[in-house]
């Protein structure tokens, strides 16, 4: 699913701490899977990713929306996410779920230069602008 996937070991850990991570199939077969951290109040989603079969059919957006519910649930009131600036069609989900644009992050990802936004969204206030809650790194 990504360029720069996280191994076996990597999700194992995820497991095994109690992360909110939850897996999507369709008829037997893993369509997507988002996982998430917090403390305090609070979170991140640290990996979202849709089969190519699967996507473009609100797949990414239902686990986006329950992992959310999920972090709320445990007292979450600021969630964060980071995405490669060229994945155009994350970008636009994020931003449709109430996700802005905080930061960028040059040469972050390890097999290419792209860059990396921070989002974040404000339960509070979702009707404003996301820079209330979050001040923007300098760049």
């Amino acid at each position: 699913m990504f360029s720069d996937p996280w191994s076996a070991k990597d999700f194992a850990e995820c497991v095994d701490s109690g992360v909110p991570f939850l897996v999507a199939e369709q008829q037997g077969i893993v369509a997507g899977y988002v996982v998430a951290h917090y403390a305090a109040d609070e979170g991140e989603i640290l990996n979202l990713g849709v089969a190519a079969a699967h996507r473009r059919q609100g797949i990414g957006r239902a686990l986006v929306e329950r992992v959310l519910q999920t972090l709320v649930q445990r007292g979450v009131g600021t969630v964060y996410l980071e995405v490669r600036a060229s994945n155009a069609a994350a970008r636009q989900l994020y931003e449709s779920l109430g996700f802005g644009e905080v930061a960028r992050r040059a040469r972050y990802y390890r097999r290419n230069n792209l860059r990396v936004i921070y989002c974040c969204r404000p339960w509070s206030r979702p009707a404003q602008r996301l820079e209330v809650c979050c001040e923007p790194e300098s760049q």
